[in-house]
């Protein structure tokens, strides 16, 4: 049976509109995550190869600079604020983009991306292993390794995952101590393979469940979501 790595009264994937893709401010996300009672967060908002590639594509770009976050104080409730990065698989050499703006972090979720993620397909395993093998002591947990899920269906790319071995990460990851995402977004959305990920959980040692919010009504609701999955799937 495997461990959950967080208290359940924290999240530690969550993206902003400061340095990402979500809606909400920092401020914003912080507040809220006060009134849910939350003890401790993480905005793990997403690299800058993420980050250059939306930048193309739709035209978003961050709104403060990145260096501000040295300096961040929560002047607004009790709840810790740590400040990290979801990580972006490169290649199949398992090089990883873990910088926003030039300033790295000194841990990240590693998740692999359509368009962002270039390596072959069918070596998507090795690339995380090569990765893992680079950072393990920097990576946090593998962020939602069975999303089923198209970001950009006009590019016709077919979801990452479809070419991923999980039992095979998941071992890798078992050995190296690397906890895998249960990830409430891609559950309450139904964009998760659930298939996959009664896999996954049946062999994983350590998982970490987190919302991958982008707005506050995925701060409030996947979390809990997961759980009750969890448990009407018999892995609680």
């Amino acid at each position: 049976m495997f461990k959950i790595v967080n208290a359940k009264n924290t999240d530690h994937h969550i993206h902003s509109c400061t340095f990402s893709d979500g809606i909400n401010t920092i401020e914003e996300i912080v507040e809220y995550a006060g009134k849910m009672k939350l003890k401790e967060i993480t905005i793990s908002d997403h690299s800058q190869a993420e980050l250059e590639f939306s930048k193309k594509r739709y035209g978003v770009c961050q709104s403060t600079c990145r260096y501000t976050v040295n300096s961040y104080q929560n002047i607004k409730n009790n709840v810790k604020v740590n400040f990290s990065v979801e990580a972006d698989l490169l290649d199949a050499k398992g090089n990883v983009c873990f910088d926003i703006q030039g300033q790295k972090s000194e841990k990240f979720i590693l998740s692999a991306h359509q368009g962002i993620y270039l390596g072959k397909d069918k070596q998507l395993n090795e690339a995380y292993e090569k990765a893992i093998l680079k950072y393990k002591d920097k990576i946090t947990c593998i962020g939602h390794p069975c999303l089923d899920h198209n970001y950009y269906p006009d590019l016709h790319f077919a979801p990452l995952e479809t070419y991923l071995d999980i039992d095979r990460l998941t071992e890798f990851t078992n050995k190296h101590k690397i906890p895998l995402e249960v990830n409430g977004k891609s559950l309450i959305k139904k964009c998760e393979n659930e298939k996959l990920l009664k896999q996954m959980l049946e062999k994983a040692k350590l998982i970490m469940i987190n919302s991958d919010a982008h707005n506050l009504w995925g701060l409030k609701y996947p979390i809990p979501f997961a759980y009750k999955w969890l448990k009407e799937n018999s892995f609680l």
